[in-house]
């Protein structure tokens, strides 16, 4: 037997971890839980881990509403979710509980196709940062029983870009007018693409330039290019 002592690595089962764990954020969007039947908001983790939040409330409808100006997130899990993340500082990453005007805080943004969440990210981006995960099992009847679920929130970000420094300002006045670049003639929306982007949307699929084209097949094998896939999303946006 060896003398040297060495700490355990307990290997979660599958890709869908039980306890809290950090992990470099590779992807997070609105998708179709099947054996619900209903929207979860899923986290991918660069090493293979995926977490789900879900978005439905107590009566089983639909969570997270478009208001318009405004989105109300009215679902149990997946408002605790927002929260923890709306309650870190846009700058450290870290928990800031109070609520003065001079302090500002990770925001959270929403889009709808059809009424339905089909995108979700954060201001500042978080995708490639290092989040704390933190699990906290689900009580049932009394606190000496667990679920096997859990309920996921947002502990911390490590790795929040820094926004750059307004540049200074000169008193010089300037010796003339620039000239405008020209402007780069617009291709033509592809029609065919804004529709197939549509339904990869509602299928799940992340609605990012880089999520559709991956979709696609990526490098080598996409058929369309990521400033087409740009173009489409943009116009699939305009159109609401």
């Amino acid at each position: 037997m060896s003398e040297a002592w060495k700490d355990s690595n307990v290997i979660e089962s599958g890709n869908y971890p039980k306890n809290s764990f950090k992990g470099v954020l590779k992807a997070i969007y609105p998708a179709l839980n099947e054996n619900l039947n209903a929207q979860e908001l899923r986290l991918d983790f660069e090493d293979g881990k995926q977490v789900s939040v879900l978005m439905f409330n107590k009566d089983g409808q639909k969570g997270v509403f478009d208001d318009g100006d405004s989105v109300r997130v009215a679902g149990f899990k997946i408002s605790k979710f927002v929260q923890s993340i709306e309650r870190l500082s846009a700058t450290e990453g870290q928990i800031i509980t109070n609520n003065y005007p001079s302090i500002e805080h990770i925001k959270t943004q929403w889009a709808f196709l059809n009424e339905v969440p089909a995108g979700f990210r954060t201001v500042p981006d978080i995708i490639g940062c290092t989040i704390s995960m933190i699990a906290t099992k689900q009580e049932i009847g009394d606190d000496q029983q667990t679920s096997k679920y859990v309920d996921w929130t947002v502990g911390g970000v490590e790795g929040l870009q820094v926004k750059p420094a307004k540049p200074a300002t000169s008193s010089k006045k300037p010796a003339g007018r620039p000239l405008a670049a020209p402007k780069t003639p617009t291709a033509p929306v592809n029609d065919a693409l804004v529709t197939q982007i549509e339904d990869k949307i509602l299928e799940g699929v992340p609605a990012t330039i880089g999520g559709l084209y991956e979709s696609f097949g990526g490098p080598g094998k996409s058929p369309y290019k990521p400033d087409q896939i740009r173009q489409a999303l943009a116009a699939l946006q305009a159109k609401g």
